[in-house]
């Protein structure tokens, strides 16, 4: 590679970096979260919704007339979903979602958790997306993995 190309890569990276590094996002924790009224709705909806169990009374307060979902396992609509979580939340008596850290920048909301099934459950390691307008929860992206028992490093997920 000459040196031209190698300095035009440099400055790229450079450039990117730079990018990335200003780039406007408000870390919060859960505990943090007060005083970002975003923050605040979305941990309020997820603890009343999971923790709490009150599905349909989480969804009626925090979520708008529509409501996009973009994971495939589950169907779009708000009263679609409050069907599907609420029967989801019924059949794990003791579900706990442990929300790590949350995020906002403008309209999104994104909430890092882990979700555990019981006591000894290592969970799954969560990361919801969450879209607000007009205060509102009105569009939803999750990605979810399973925490490993022997994981390949010693980094925590969380």
């Amino acid at each position: 590679m000459t040196n031209k190309k190698i300095n035009l890569s440099c400055l790229i990276v450079s450039a990117v970096l730079i990018a990335i590094l200003n780039f406007p996002v408000h870390t919060l924790s859960q505990t943090n979260s007060k005083g970002n009224p975003k923050a605040e709705l979305v941990v309020a909806m997820i603890d009343m919704s999971f923790n709490q169990r009150k599905v349909a009374e989480a969804f009626h307060k925090y979520v708008g007339p529509t409501y996009t979902q973009h994971n495939p396992r589950s169907p779009d609509g708000k009263e679609a979903n409050i069907a599907a979580l609420s029967a989801y939340v019924a059949s794990v008596p003791e579900l706990k979602y442990d929300i790590k850290r949350v995020f906002v920048d403008g309209d999104f909301v994104i909430v890092h958790a882990q979700m555990m099934s019981g006591p000894g459950d290592l969970g799954k390691a969560v990361v919801d997306i969450l879209r607000l307008e007009n205060g509102k929860i009105v569009e939803h992206w999750d990605v979810v993995q399973p925490v490993p028992e022997k994981p390949a490093n010693d980094n925590t997920m969380f």
